[in-house]
């Protein structure tokens, strides 16, 4: 069953948000692991249409596959299965139907490929006898946003009624999107606000880099990165990019200084999701809502309601590339790792974007999403920039590599990321030179070209 916070362990002031952060330190660089969430969008394999959760060819049919082929446990909401698990990994439903994998942490990237390899094959056997594919894109490519159905979640009810009332985009972002996100783990409050800060200032680059996102239902608006743009004009309490982060000492209280502030949506008591209006977590911690009052398991559930471009939970996560291939996300990964786990790489990668005011970041952010490597970051093009980072988290694997941290493989997969910035085309731009060339505009080919 989902947390139902049945124990209501209060809370009371700041000392145990800031300890809950200090809990997941890891002393030793041997224990640090790399843990992903990786998106998908299923489609019917002959139309393109999004496919719903309920119905006879829905995610929940796979979801009962999953379970009785290959030992997925279900986790239950209103009697009906909203997420899977089995040992580490978890898979859970986005708003619009879209599966998500949480997968094992690993201390090397390629237990992280496979277990995303034997993922991908039981996902392709459960679902066969419903031809359905699954799209390793940023974007639901083809169904019109109001023709894909909302997944069955208390949770998504309430943010979906929030969020459109701070954000044009937000339902376009919570059903139509897909990314794959990296997870890292930290060795200290120091350590774990500095790889915050740098992936959160280099969150522009990713976004050129991996933009995979060109198409809107059956059309090519012409942004490379629209998930991007999605999130952009979703609600700016809660996404995008945080002063404090950026500016702010590397202490887990410039996290919190921005926590404290941002607008609650929801609690859940004995199984039931309460919405909250015009209450800032602050505000609940001091002041509770209507007689409740601030529990551990009320943060921890806050913590999975703030959607910024980097985020602190149990491990830092990085939120802001679309979801690619397998090849290409396994570069991503390699990316990552090689700047925010090398203290060397890690510090020439923030020294590149060190300057700029958080408005001079934002136009950064969304002018990646509009143009890819073409767009620029303080007058030099974000191509340049790309290949500087590249060759800085290679040399930072490498080493890793001498510390028995990283290896060859994880070096490898690298080279897919410096043949996008040698071509000078994103993901997205590739697409769109077969969309528009060889495939004639057939979505059937755009489907067997992205599906796993």
């Amino acid at each position: 069953m989902e947390n139902s916070c049945l124990t209501h362990s209060k809370v009371t002031d700041d000392t145990y948000l800031l300890n809950y952060f200090h809990q997941f330190v890891k002393k030793e660089p041997v224990s640090l692991l790399t843990g992903i969430e990786s998106e998908l969008l299923g489609v019917d394999q002959e139309t393109g249409e999004a496919i719903s959760y309920e119905g006879d060819r829905g995610v929940e049919k796979v979801f009962y596959e999953l379970i009785s082929r290959f030992s997925w446990e279900p986790i239950l909401e209103n009697g009906k299965p909203i997420a899977l698990k089995r040992g580490r990994a978890e898979i859970h439903l986005e708003p619009g139907g879209q599966l998500e994998l949480s997968g094992t942490p690993a201390r090397f990237l390629d237990e992280v490929k496979l277990e995303l390899e034997e993922h991908y094959q039981e996902l392709k056997e459960s679902s066969l006898k419903y031809r359905i594919a699954w799209l390793e894109l940023g974007m639901q490519p083809f169904s019109p946003l109001n023709e894909i159905a909302w997944v069955p979640k208390g949770r998504y009810k309430i943010m979906r009624e929030y969020l459109i009332r701070k954000g044009p985009l937000s339902h376009r972002m919570m059903k139509q999107t897909a990314t794959l996100q990296a997870n890292f783990d930290f060795t200290g409050e120091e350590d774990a606000m500095e790889k915050l800060k740098v992936g959160m200032a280099l969150s522009p680059l990713t976004v050129a880099l991996f933009a995979n996102s060109p198409f809107l239902e059956g059309k090519v608006p012409g942004p490379l990165s629209l998930r991007a743009l999605g999130w952009q004009g979703t609600d700016p309490d809660r996404c995008g990019l945080i002063r404090e982060v950026l500016e702010g000492p590397p202490k887990f209280e410039s996290y919190l200084s921005y926590l404290l502030k941002v607008p609650m949506m929801f609690i859940l008591r004995d199984e039931k999701w309460i919405p909250l209006e015009n209450i800032t977590w602050g505000q609940f911690l001091k002041e509770g809502f209507q007689g409740i009052f601030a529990t551990e398991e009320d943060w921890e559930l806050f913590l999975t309601s703030v959607f910024p471009e980097a985020r602190l939970n149990p491990f830092v996560e990085l939120r802001s590339a679309d979801r690619n291939s397998l090849a290409v996300s396994m570069g991503l990964l390699a990316f990552w790792k090689g700047i925010l786990l090398d203290s060397i790489a890690r510090k020439s990668a923030w020294d590149l974007v060190s300057e700029g005011t958080i408005d001079d970041r934002k136009r950064w952010l969304h002018d990646a999403a509009l143009l890819g490597l073409k767009a620029y970051i303080g007058g030099v093009k974000m191509s340049n920039l790309a290949s500087l980072l590249v060759q800085y988290a290679q040399q930072g694997l490498r080493r890793l590599r001498d510390q028995a941290l990283s290896n060859e493989k994880e070096i490898q997969y690298l080279e897919v990321v410096k043949e996008i910035i040698q071509e000078g085309h994103s993901p997205a731009e590739r697409l769109l030179i077969h969309w528009q060339g060889s495939w004639n505009q057939n979505p059937l080919k755009l489907i067997e070209y992205c599906r796993i």
